[in-house]
C-alpha cells in the first residue's frame, strides 16, 4: 500500500511537472456569460474526496509565488499543486488582517465592519462538515483565532499553537494517520511568513529581495521632504527583510510538501481535495503609511525610546488599506474531478466554504445561509468585495477596481475616492475616479448592495472586549504597542518560529 502511494504521488508529481512545462489553459470567464461559465463546469468530474485539507498561510502575497510568476523559487511544492490543478488568478480577500478574513472563510457570510469574532448565530465551516458525517480537526499557530472567538466550534480535535508556528507538524500528521479510514475536514493555518521576519535556519538564504513599485522613489521623497537620513541603510534592511519573508515562505511550502507526503503514506493523498489561500497579503514597504499612523507610532517608539527611522515611513505589514498587495492572495484547489486550468474570473472568499462543500458533495441546499456561491458552478455573481474599518474596494470582472474611503478612513486618514484600471495600473498609482463619475457609481452600488447583506457590526461592549483580550494575541505576533502597529524589527536572528 505504501509503496502504490508513493508511486502515485511520483506519477502526480511527474505529471505536475509536464502541465508546469506546457502550461496550463488560460479560461477567462465573465459571470454575464453562460458559455463561459459552462466551462467552469466542465472542469469537474464525478469525483468526489473523502478527504478535505483546507491549508492557510497567514500574511501570504499571491505575487510571491513561482505559480503567480515570482522571481524567485519560494514554492515548488505549491507550484506543483497549482499546475495539476485549478488556480484562481483573481482571489480576492474578505480584508487586509487575519479576524475578518478568517470569519467570511468560516461562515459564508460578509463582513463590512470590524469584528474579531465568529457569531454564535451562524453556522461554521467545520459544524456543517460535522454535521454532514465528516471527522473535523484543526491545527492553527494564529492566535487570534481562538476558542473565545470561536473558531473552535465544530472540531472534533482543536490543537491551538500560538507560540511555535505549527513548527512541529506531528499533531496535524497524527491526525491524518488516525483517521485515514474516516471522511475527514482537517483546517491547518500557518503563521509563516508573518511578522516578524525570522525564518528557520534551514531556509535561511541571505537572498536579498527586491522592492516592488515605488519603494525606491518613496523613499528618496521622504527623505527629501520630511529630513529622514540613512537612506542606503535602510534600503539595504528593507531589500533583507523581503528577503526574510520569502525565505519563510520556503520553509512554509516545505511544510505543505510534508502533509502531502503524509497523505501519500496514508494512501489517501489521491482521494484528497487540498485547497491553499491566505487571510491576506503584506505591503512590504510598497507605499507610504497613513500619516496618521506615523504620528501613532512614532509616539510609541518615543515612550521606548526607539528612533523612528526611514523605514517606519512606508508600510510594511498589513490592515488599514485595500491595495491588491494586500487582498491579492493565492488559491489553489487540487484533488478528485479537478484538471489543470487558471481562472481568471474574480474569486471572493466568501465563496470558499460552498464551493468547498459542494466539491465534497455535500448538499449546499441544506446550508441556505451561506452567502457565497461556488467556484465552480453557475449564477456566481461577478466582480470582489474587500474592506478594513478604513476603506472598501470593489474589484469587476473587467478588472478596474474602486476603493471607497469609510467615515474613519475620510476625516482621520485622509483617504480619497480612488479608481484605479489594473489591467493598465497594477499598482494602483493613477486615481482615475474624476475621470470616470459613471464607473465610480456603478461600483459603489455594488458595494452597497455587498455591504447590506453583510454580517452586522460587532457592538461596543463585545468588540471591547474581544480587543481587549486580543491585544496579547497580537503582541504575540511581534506587534508592539496598542492596535495593529508597525512590528519592523532590525534583524535579531530566529525566533519561536526556529525549528
Amino acid at each position: 500500500m505504501l509503496e502504490s502511494s508513493i508511486a502515485r504521488l511520483c506519477a502526480a508529481l511527474l505529471s505536475c511537472w509536464f502541465a508546469v512545462s506546457c502550461g496550463p489553459a488560460e479560461v477567462e470567464t465573465n459571470p454575464s456569460d453562460p458559455g463561459a461559465e459552462s466551462e467552469l463546469v466542465g472542469i469537474l468530474s464525478a469525483d468526489k474526496p473523502r478527504h478535505v485539507l483546507l491549508i492557510v498561510i497567514d500574511t501570504l502575497r499571491a505575487d510571491h509565488l513561482g505559480c503567480y510568476g515570482y522571481w524567485r523559487d519560494t514554492s515548488p511544492h505549491m507550484d506543483a499543486l497549482a499546475a495539476g490543478g485549478v488556480r484562481f488568478n483573481r482571489a480576492i480577500a474578505q480584508s487586509s488582517w487575519t479576524s475578518p478574513s478568517m470569519i467570511t472563510m468560516m461562515v459564508g457570510q460578509r463582513l463590512s465592519a470590524r469584528r474579531l469574532a465568529i457569531p454564535e448565530d451562524k453556522p461554521t465551516l467545520a459544524e456543517l462538515f460535522r454535521d454532514s458525517g465528516f471527522r473535523t480537526g484543526a491545527f492553527v499557530a494564529n492566535p487570534l483565532l481562538n476558542e473565545e472567538n470561536g473558531f473552535h466550534r465544530g472540531f472534533d480535535h482543536w490543537h491551538l499553537d500560538s507560540q511555535r508556528a505549527l513548527n512541529d507538524l506531528r499533531p496535524v500528521q497524527d491526525w491524518l494517520r488516525a483517521e485515514r479510514d474516516n471522511d475527514t475536514f482537517t483546517w491547518v493555518h500557518f503563521t509563516d511568513p508573518h511578522d516578524p521576519y525570522n525564518p528557520p535556519k534551514s531556509t535561511m538564504s541571505g537572498e536579498i529581495g527586491r522592492f516592488h513599485g515605488q519603494t525606491e522613489l518613496l523613499m528618496r521623497q521622504a527623505v527629501e521632504r520630511e529630513g529622514y537620513g540613512g537612506l542606503e541603510q535602510q534600503s539595504r534592511f528593507i531589500a533583507e527583510q523581503i528577503g526574510r519573508y520569502d525565505d519563510e515562505i520556503v520553509s512554509v511550502d516545505r511544510k505543505v510538501g510534508e502533509l502531502l507526503a503524509t497523505q501519500a503514506r496514508t494512501g489517501n493523498l489521491d482521494n484528497t481535495l487540498v485547497i491553499v489561500t491566505s487571510d491576506h497579503g503584506e505591503c512590504l514597504w510598497q507605499r507610504n503609511e497613513a500619516d496618521i499612523a506615523v504620528a501613532l507610532q512614532s509616539k510609541e517608539r518615543d515612550k521606548k525610546g526607539v528612533e523612528t527611522r526611514l523605514k517606519h515611513r512606508l508600510k510594511q505589514t498589513h490592515g488599514t488599506f485595500v491595495y491588491q498587495e494586500l487582498v491579492r492572495v493565492p488559491l489553489i484547489f487540487s484533488g478528485p474531478g479537478l484538471s489543470a486550468e487558471v481562472i481568471e474570473r474574480v474569486a471572493e472568499s466568501v465563496s470558499l466554504p460552498s464551493t468547498i462543500l459542494a466539491l465534497a458533495g455535500v448538499d449546499l441546499r441544506e446550508f441556505p445561509a451561506l452567502e457565497g456561491g461556488n467556484y465552480f458552478g453557475l449564477g456566481m455573481p461577478g466582480g470582489g468585495y474587500t474592506m478594513t474599518d478604513q476603506g472598501e474596494a470593489f474589484i469587476g470582472e473587467d478588472n478596474w477596481k474602486l476603493i471607497l474611503p469609510t467615515d474613519s478612513g475620510l476625516t482621520s486618514f485622509g483617504m480619497q475616492v480612488q479608481l484605479y484600471n489594473l489591467s493598465e495600473d497594477p499598482e494602483e498609482l493613477n486615481n482615475l475616479a474624476q475621470a470616470f463619475p459613471q464607473r465610480v457609481a456603478q461600483f459603489r452600488a455594488q458595494i452597497e448592495e455587498r455591504r447590506l447583506r453583510a454580517l452586522p457590526l460587532e457592538s461596543g461592549d463585545s468588540w471591547a472586549e474581544a480587543a481587549r483580550k486580543n491585544a496579547e494575541a497580537l503582541a504575540g505576533l511581534g506587534y508592539t504597542g496598542g492596535g495593529f502597529l508597525d512590528a519592523a524589527q532590525e534583524p535579531t536572528g530566529s525566533d519561536s518560529k526556529e525549528e
